[in-house]
């Protein structure tokens, strides 16, 4: 599961730029829409502050 760091993220929205299928949202902090994620991991490459991970959960 994709997960933020949310004492990292300053909700820049760079990774929403990169995100193929539209889940991320960030307007001064990041909203994941589970639904839509396909877990490409193409955010956690982008993410200037390294804030996106992914978990076992």
């Amino acid at each position: 599961m994709l997960t933020v760091n949310e004492e990292t993220c300053v909700g820049c929205g760079w990774c929403q730029t990169f995100c193929p299928q539209d889940a991320l949202h960030a307007w001064g902090y990041l909203e994941i829409d589970y639904e839509k994620c396909d877990e490409c991991l193409v955010c956690i490459e982008f993410c200037p502050t390294d804030s996106l991970s992914m978990t076992n959960s």
